[in-house]
C-alpha cells in the first residue's frame, strides 16, 4: 500500500513566465540539494533543454572574479522523473504553464539558487536610494558579462533583485548566449516577431523583427513608435523627441541596407553589445522618472550630475546602435 503522497503545503509561487515556475522553497525532491543549503533557496522547474542554457551560462559566470556581487546563477538540483510524477499534481496546481504541463516527466527538471530579493517592479524609492551607485553597479556586472563574452538578452526589472541590504543583482540566464559564438542552430530561440511593446528588445531588433515578419520598413518604424513606451519616457524625461528619434531610426535603415530582412545570424554578431545596454537604460529611465520626484535627489546628486546622468542614458538608449554606449564605455562617463 502506498504511503501518502509528497505534496506542496505552501507553493510559495514567486513567478512564472514562458519558461516555467519559481518556487520558495523550491518543490521537495527527496535527495534536493536544497536541503544542505544555508539560508532561504528557491526553485525554478522548467524543461531540461531550456535549463541547459542557464546551466552553461552560470559556469562561464563563475569563472569572473567576485560574480557574487553582481548576479545569482542557477545549479542542477537532484530531481528524478518519480520525484516530478510525485509532486506534479501539487505544483501544476499553481504553475498554470502550458510548456510544463504538457512536458513529460522525464524531460523536467529543478534548479536552485540562494534567494536574491524582491524584483526591481517592487522597489520603493525613496529618499535614500543611490541612483548613482545602483547605475555603477549594474553597469558593472554587465560590463563583466560582456567581457566574458556573454549577452544576457532580458534585461529588464523582473530580472533584476534587490535584497536587504539595496544590493541589485542580475537573474535568469535562460536567453543568454555567447555572442561571437552564437549560430544558427541556437538562434531560433532568440529571434523576435514584431513586438513593440517588449521592453528590452532594443530598436533595431524590433524593427527587424517586423521585417521578418512580412512588414515594411515604415509599418515596422511606425508601429514601434507608436507601441513602445520607452521612447515615450525618453521623450519626457530626457528631452529627446518622438520625432528626433524616429529620423535617426529612418537614417540608420537608409545608411544600412544590408540589414533589411537580412541575416539574423549576422545582425545579432554585429550588434549584440549594444543590446543589454538598452535594457540598462530603460530600467533606470525608470528608476529616474521616480527619483525625480524626491526632493533630497534634485537637491543633492541632480543639481550636480544631471548633465553627466543625461549623456550616460541618452548614450545607452542610442536609437541607432552604432551611437549606443556599451556599459563598459558607460561607466567611462559616470562621476566619480
Amino acid at each position: 500500500m502506498k504511503g501518502p503522497q509528497p505534496h506542496l503545503q505552501d507553493p510559495a509561487l514567486l513567478e512564472k513566465g514562458g519558461y516555467g515556475c519559481v518556487f520558495t522553497p523550491p518543490i521537495p525532491c527527496k535527495k534536493s540539494k536544497a536541503k544542505k543549503k544555508v539560508g532561504r533557496t528557491v526553485g525554478k522547474i522548467l524543461v531540461k533543454e531550456d535549463a541547459e542554457v542557464e546551466l552553461e551560462a552560470s559556469t562561464i559566470i563563475q569563472g569572473i572574479p567576485g560574480w557574487q556581487r553582481y548576479f545569482i546563477v542557477q545549479e542542477q538540483d537532484d530531481c528524478t522523473d518519480k520525484n516530478f510524477h510525485n509532486l506534479r499534481e501539487s505544483f501544476q496546481k499553481v504553475c498554470k504553464v502550458p510548456h510544463i504541463h504538457k512536458a513529460a516527466n522525464k524531460n523536467l527538471t529543478q534548479l536552485i539558487s540562494p534567494y536574491g530579493g524582491k524584483n526591481l517592479l517592487s522597489l520603493a524609492i525613496h529618499a535614500d536610494f543611490d541612483f548613482l551607485g545602483n547605475l555603477r553597479h549594474v553597469l558593472e556586472g554587465v560590463a563583466l558579462l560582456q567581457e566574458a563574452g556573454v549577452c544576457h538578452y532580458d534585461i529588464k526589472e523582473l530580472n533584476i533583485l534587490v535584497d536587504f541590504h539595496g544590493t541589485f543583482r542580475l537573474i535568469d540566464f535562460g536567453s543568454a548566449f555567447l555572442g561571437d559564438a552564437i549560430t544558427e542552430k541556437n538562434l531560433w530561440r532568440r529571434q523576435y516577431p514584431f513586438l513593440p511593446e517588449y521592453i528590452p528588445l532594443p530598436p533595431e531588433f524590433t524593427v527587424q523583427g517586423g521585417l521578418h515578419d512580412g512588414m515594411s520598413l515604415k509599418e515596422s518604424i511606425e508601429g514601434m513608435f507608436m507601441k513602445k513606451k520607452t521612447l515615450k519616457l525618453i521623450e519626457s524625461v530626457l528631452g529627446v523627441s518622438m520625432e528626433q528619434n524616429k529620423k535617426r531610426v529612418q537614417h540608420f535603415w537608409a545608411e544600412q541596407e544590408e540589414w533589411k530582412g537580412g541575416s539574423w545570424l549576422a545582425f545579432f554578431h554585429e550588434f549584440w553589445r549594444k543590446y543589454d545596454s538598452w535594457g540598462v537604460g530603460t530600467i533606470f529611465l525608470r528608476l529616474l522618472h521616480m527619483s525625480l520626484l524626491q526632493r533630497e535627489f534634485v537637491e543633492k546628486v541632480w543639481k550636480l550630475h544631471s548633465e553627466k546622468i543625461q549623456m550616460v542614458l541618452k548614450g545607452l538608449l542610442a536609437v541607432n546602435p552604432y551611437n549606443r554606449l556599451t556599459c563598459a564605455d558607460a561607466l567611462l562617463l559616470l562621476p566619480a
